[in-house]
This record gives C-alpha cells, structure tokens and sequence, in this order.
C-alpha cells in the first residue's frame, strides 16, 4: 500500500520516506541489521525504530520482536517484503548505472542513530503517527 504524505509543498510517498531516513542513518552508522542484532539493541535500550518485513513467517521470531517492541516502547514500520527491507538498509549490490545487481532479504532492522534530521524521517514521524 502506498500512501502519499503531506509537508508543505513537498509530496512523499512512503517508501521515498523510509528509504531517506534509512540513508541517513546507514550514512553514521546507526542502523543494525538482522534478528540477533536487533534483539540485542532493543534488549539494550539503543534501538529508536524497528523495521520489519510483513513476509516473516517464523512465528518465534515475529513474537520476540512484537513482544521486545511492547516491552520497551519502541515504534514500528511495517515493510511489504524482505527484498524491499534490503534495499533500505544497503544489504543489495548495484552497479554503476543503479541498477540492482544481486538482491538480497532482510527480515527486521533498527536504527539507533537517525543521524540528521530528514524529510523523510519527519514525514512518516508527523503522519503516521510515530513519536522519537
């Protein structure tokens, strides 16, 4: 599902959202990767957004992440596909021309560090309704 978000004169779908606040954050090294890691940085108190693949079918591993999620309060986005989750978090290899070479997945990611202050971050902060 697509939306478009409103700020000012500026329209951004949600996706160009989320892919500029996952720069940002991949840009001063605040974004972990993978389900142990982001276990670790939500047990850890460092995680400030989780992003999650609405593909996870390993029921275990979807009801640690809702369960750590409730427990310390943190905000979650909701993606259509591990492949799109990847591109998010830098994990699939492009070429020169910006073509995706070789795809990769990546069921859950958290960024600890948003780094500056983007559109995109603002945006789905204001409209969805998520809160720092």
């Amino acid at each position: 599902m697509e939306m478009n978000l409103q700020q000012g004169e500026n329209a951004m779908t949600t996706t160009q959202a989320s892919e500029s606040m996952c720069i940002s954050s991949l840009k001063v090294g605040g974004m972990v990767k993978g389900f142990r890691q982001v276990t670790k940085s939500l047990i850890g108190g460092r995680s400030k957004l989780v992003i999650m693949s609405k593909e996870i079918n390993e029921r275990k591993m979807k009801d640690i992440i809702d369960g750590l999620v409730k427990q310390y309060d943190v905000p979650v986005l909701k993606v259509e596909s591990h492949v799109e989750l990847a591109r998010y978090v830098g994990i699939c290899k492009f070429d020169e021309t910006g073509k995706i070479v070789k795809d990769a997945k990546c069921a859950v990611a958290s960024i600890e560090d948003f780094g500056e202050n983007t559109l995109g971050r603002d945006t789905l902060f204001g409209n969805m309704g998520l809160a720092e």
